[in-house]
C-alpha cells in the first residue's frame, strides 16, 4: 500500500497479486480504515461486467465471431480466463476476488466505483496493428504454449511477485521478447489509468491494482495530464496483417480443441460451434 497526495486528492493505491488471499484481505482492510470516496478498479467496462457475469461463447457461432468483430475480444477473454484460472485453482482462490472485494464495499459504503482501464479490445487490437507478421507469429505460438505449462505456482511466489526487483526483472524480459506488446500492454496503461485515476471524483481515492502497474502509475501521477484519446487510436492493418486474419481464427479452433480434452463431447460440441 502506498498513499499520495495530487492537489487535493489522496490516493491510495493498494499493489496487489490478482490472484492472492492476501490480496483481498489487504483491499477490504484498507478500504474500512479509509472510507473513500471513490474505488479505482484496474478494469474497463467489459472486463468488469465479465468479472460478476461470465460471458459464455460456446453458443456462439464462429462465422457469427468473425462477422461481428468479437474474434480479439473472445481470444483474450479466454486466454486471461485459462491463465487466471490455473492460478486460482492452485492457490484456492477466486479469480478477481480483490477487484469483486473493491467494488462490493464500494456499494455498501457508498463509494464511487471507476474503472480506470482501457478497453481491452483497443489495448489487443494497437497490439496486434503494431506487431511485425513474425512477431505476430511467435506471440501466438507463446500464449498457445504457455497453457499448457503444468508448473506448479505456491502463494508464496505469487506474493514474492509483488517485490519491486522480480516485477523490474519480470517486464525487462517483455520488453526485450516483445518491445511492442510492453509498450502497449504495461506502459500506455500505465499512463491510461494514471490519468483516470486524475479524473476520478472525490478527494479520498483508493486504487485497486496490480503490482506490476503501481511503479508507472504513481510515476504518471506526479506528471502532467495525459490526453487518453491518443492511446485510444488503432493503426489501420498492413495488407500482410490483412491477409493473415484466419491466424487468430485458427488459435481460437486449437484452444478449444485441446482443451475438451480430445473427447466426444467436446469435440461434437466444437463442430456445432464452427459451422
Amino acid at each position: 500500500m502506498e498513499t499520495i497526495q495530487i492537489g487535493d486528492k489522496e490516493i491510495t493505491l493498494i499493489k496487489t497479486a490478482h490472484v492472492s488471499k492476501q490480496s483481498v484481505d489487504e483491499v477490504k482492510s484498507v478500504i474500512d480504515q479509509i472510507q473513500p470516496d471513490t474505488i479505482c478498479i484496474e478494469l474497463d467496462e467489459q472486463r468488469a461486467q465479465n468479472l460478476f457475469k461470465k460471458q459464455d461463447y460456446s453458443d456462439m457461432k464462429l462465422s457469427t465471431v468473425i462477422k461481428e468483430k468479437k474474434i480479439i475480444l473472445v481470444v483474450v477473454n479466454y486466454i486471461l480466463a485459462q491463465y487466471q484460472k490455473k492460478m486460482a485453482d492452485q492457490m484456492e482462490t477466486g479469480v478477481g476476488d480483490e477487484m469483486r472485494m473493491g467494488v462490493t464495499l464500494a456499494k455498501e459504503i457508498g463509494a464511487n466505483v471507476s474503472y480506470i482501464d482501457r478497453n481491452i479490445q483497443i489495448t489487443f487490437k494497437r497490439i496486434w496493428s503494431l506487431l511485425s507478421f513474425w512477431e505476430k507469429l511467435k506471440l501466438i505460438a507463446l500464449v498457445i504454449g504457455s497453457l499448457f505449462e503444468n508448473e506448479e505456482i505456491s502463494e508464496e511466489t505469487i506474493e514474492e511477485m509483488k517485490q519491486q526487483d522480480i516485477l523490474d526483472s519480470a517486464l525487462k524480459e517483455v520488453s526485450t521478447e516483445f518491445p511492442t506488446v510492453a509498450e502497449v500492454l504495461i506502459f500506455e496503461r500505465d499512463r491510461y489509468m494514471a490519468q483516470s485515476i486524475k479524473n476520478s471524483p472525490g478527494n479520498k481515492i483508493v486504487v485497486v491494482i496490480g503490482a506490476a502497474h503501481a511503479p508507472g502509475i504513481i510515476k504518471h501521477l506526479h506528471g502532467e495530464d495525459i490526453d487518453i484519446s491518443a492511446l485510444e487510436v488503432i493503426k489501420e492493418p498492413s495488407w500482410l496483417s490483412k491477409q493473415v486474419k484466419w491466424l487468430l481464427p485458427v488459435s481460437i479452433v486449437l484452444l478449444v480443441f485441446v482443451t475438451t480434452g480430445f473427447n466426444l463431447d467436446g469435440l461434437m460440441r466444437l463442430s456445432g460451434w464452427l459451422l
